[in-house]
């Protein structure tokens, strides 16, 4: 799946690279926190939704 740069600009968007430095483990440098949608503690993004089906009334 190819990924366009409005999807990759809009996903890093949501990425705040100056975050806290771990105590646990410090070499590791900042966290990156994620600053969107999260839903039961993960993470979310939506890089394509599903199309709707179609709908026929007779």
């Amino acid at each position: 799946m190819m990924i366009s740069p409005a999807v990759h600009q809009r996903f890093w968007a949501k990425v705040d690279k100056n975050g806290p430095v771990s105590a646990h483990a410090p070499s590791l440098g900042q966290c990156w926190l994620w600053t969107g949608c999260v839903l039961n503690g993960y993470g979310q993004f939506v890089v394509a939704k599903p199309q709707p089906e179609a709908v026929r009334h007779e």
